[in-house]
């Protein structure tokens, strides 16, 4: 029997805790200037010497500074956000109602609380405030930046943006505007919540908050995190079960009412404010990342931040077109495609595959980036990098020597040249060259070439497995040699890899 708790849930515990910094005056896009803004924030790792290890994680609509709690797979030692490398920062964005300053804030000029009458925000504020935290903070570069739906609209603003150096963006669930579909979505919900007679106008006192319009935008939100097929296999059309104070004709018939009811129940036990709602959903309603730039598709042509983008197969909020027009015009953008049936909600519960991605992603960046502050591709291609590790050249060699000696002797260059531009160039020769022949003996090619890139990757249970960019081959451990298949899917007439779940470690 199906519980209204048994659908996971993208959150866990969500509160107000963390660090604050206070700033006396933040003046937003639309002019308006905010008195005594405050930025809550918890960081995790140190921040080396030089202040180029920052690694910033944007949340979603209604997530919070606690990365602890929306992605602690990913977080940790020896995880894709490896503390023991990294200095990571999360803050609660503008505009939220945990911690940050927002509708629930207090309006200095008078005295009460902002409510509907906190001026508009956008994605490009939130940004601009997180940049200004980790300023004072000590950062001098931003190695990555990291997040999923509106977390991925703030890592791709990032990437434009010239408060700070960055040297990657990660974003997952996203778009580089909001489309129609998006905003209609938003305002179906905002109305549900303008509906509720407790609204009036964003002006409720706190104590009797318009919690059934919010409940009702919570229960539509919900629908648009999943999937048709995850909703079936979840609740079919099992009946509810009804207590003795539901007996009424208001009461759910089927299960997947009563998990929806309990969803938008605890959303307000949560303590999400409504007015933070409609704040949040028309500030994401303003993300463009051509606005006052110029024509979106020349705005994307020239976005030269290295940049991650990945698809959840099953979006229907973001669907997956909106992730491929981003990675067919940015000219550093590479595209992964997550299958999965969880839909929108993939970016935060398929945490395997997503660590598997970011893990790759930022290793490649480890040694891409150039000195202290450097962002071009001129500078990170043309930095030399350490000579390749002899076992894994050796590797490479024989593997490669086993199919043509034309490979063979490419994969030797590889040995004399410190440039990791070069490196890339030959591998890729070697690679046509190898596949054009035994396009299946690829195995112990694929092993070989992160170590050949130079990465210190070590197989964890999974996390240690990527496959070579742009190809369709197999996925192995690069301990063990062994690992699991993995189907290709296409894009724009080439292949990529479907990311695989577990590693086939010998015991």
């Amino acid at each position: 029997m199906t519980t209204p708790g048994n659908m996971a849930d993208e959150y866990g515990t969500m509160n107000s805790d963390g660090e604050t910094m206070v700033f006396d005056e933040f003046t937003l896009e639309c002019g308006r200037i905010l008195k005594n803004v405050e930025a809550r924030y918890r960081t995790w790792g140190t921040l080396n010497a030089s202040g180029d290890n920052l690694g910033v994680v944007c949340h979603a609509l209604t997530g919070n500074a606690n990365l602890e709690a929306w992605w602690s797979e990913l977080l940790g030692e020896g995880k894709a956000l490896d503390t023991s490398k990294y200095f990571i920062f999360c803050s609660n964005v503008l505009g939220g109602c945990y911690g940050t300053t927002g509708p629930t804030s207090i309006n200095p000029e008078t005295g009460m609380r902002y409510g509907g009458d906190f001026p508009p925000v956008t994605i490009r504020d939130m940004v601009r405030l997180q940049a200004e935290v980790v300023k004072r903070l000590g950062a001098t570069l931003v190695a990555f930046v990291l997040g999923g739906s509106m977390g991925g609209m703030q890592a791709l603003e990032w990437g434009m943006c010239d408060h700070m150096p960055v040297g990657g963006v990660i974003s997952l669930c996203a778009s580089g505007r909001h489309h129609p579909w998006q905003i209609g979505i938003s305002e179906c919900q905002r109305q549900a919540i303008f509906a509720d007679p407790l609204w009036q106008g964003g002006r409720y006192p706190p104590d009797l908050p318009p919690e059934r319009g919010l409940g009702v935008a919570r229960m539509m939100a919900m629908l648009t995190y999943r999937t048709h097929p995850a909703y079936w296999t979840k609740f079919g059309r099992q009946t509810a079960t009804a207590k003795e104070d539901e007996a009424s004709p208001a009461a759910a018939a089927f299960e997947v009412e009563q998990y929806l009811r309990h969803q938008g129940k605890r959303f307000q036990d949560r303590g999400f404010d409504a007015a933070s709602y409609v704040t949040l959903t028309r500030a994401m309603d303003s993300h463009d990342l051509a606005r006052g730039r110029g024509d979106y598709l020349e705005v994307l042509k020239k976005y030269a931040t290295p940049t991650l983008v990945a698809s959840i197969s099953s979006d229907v909020l973001y669907p997956v077109e909106d992730q491929l027009e981003l990675a067919r015009h940015m000219p550093c953008a590479q595209h992964h495609l997550i299958q999965s049936d969880e839909g929108h909600d993939g970016f935060l519960l398929e945490h395997v595959h997503v660590g598997t991605l970011v893990r790759g992603f930022l290793s490649g960046l480890q040694i891409r980036r150039g000195r202290r502050g450097a962002t071009s591709i001129a500078e990170r291609s043309s930095v030399p990098v350490a000579p390749a590790p002899a076992v894994a050249l050796s590797k490479l060699e024989a593997a490669a020597g086993q199919q043509t000696p034309r490979a063979a002797a490419i994969v030797k260059a590889l040995a004399l040249d410190d440039c990791l531009q070069n490196k890339v160039h030959n591998l890729h020769r070697a690679w046509s060259e190898w596949m054009s022949l035994r396009p299946s003996a690829c195995v112990q090619f694929e092993a070989a070439w992160w170590l050949v890139a130079g990465f210190d990757w070590p197989c964890r249970g999974g996390e240690g497995l990527l496959p070579l960019p742009g190809t369709a081959s197999q996925v192995v451990c690069l301990e063990c040699d062994t690992g699991p298949r993995a189907t290709p899917t296409h894009r724009f007439g080439s292949t990529v890899q479907e990311v695989a779940p577990g590693c086939g470690r010998k015991k």
